[in-house]
């Protein structure tokens, strides 16, 4: 694990999922601090007040504003365009697969359907986005957005 904990915003709209979520990270052991936001208007009130996560790990589909907008506002936007963010969702279409990608995501995780398998994806994610790669720690374009 990297010295300081990392924050990582799940943004989810499903009150059930992010339980699941949250259980697997604690199976897991994953130490970092992670902030539930419930839609896209909330990660954008979160990043607006210079508060800067990590990771961000967001659904596409929630109300009020989706994970497309979301994605497409961090990415066009310098001061957030390098926060790495994994989309998890239910959807395997081509073109949402094809927008994310297009639009700057990092990754795109079609969500488990058994904890078993949510399980093993939050090992993954750990390994790999928490241990494995540098993740900026709050180097950003200082501006607005």
């Amino acid at each position: 694990m990297k010295d300081k904990p990392y924050t990582i915003l799940l943004v989810e709209d499903d009150e059930d999922d992010f339980l699941l979520f949250s259980e697997a990270i604690a199976e897991t052991n994953i130490t970092h601090h992670v902030i539930w936001l419930q839609d896209g208007e909330a990660v954008i009130g979160y990043i607006s007040k210079e508060q800067r996560p990590d990771l961000i790990i967001m659904d596409l589909n929630m109300p009020a504003m989706d994970g497309r907008e979301v994605l497409r506002q961090l990415k066009s936007n310098p001061a957030f365009s390098c926060i790495p963010v994994i989309i998890m969702t239910t959807s395997g279409a081509d073109e949402d697969i094809d927008f994310c990608y297009t639009t700057g995501a990092n990754s795109y995780i079609k969500k488990p359907d058994s904890f078993p398998k949510l399980l093993n994806t939050v090992k993954i994610i750990g390994v790999y986005w928490l241990n494995t790669v540098e993740l900026p720690r709050g180097r950003y374009v200082k501006e607005r957005v």
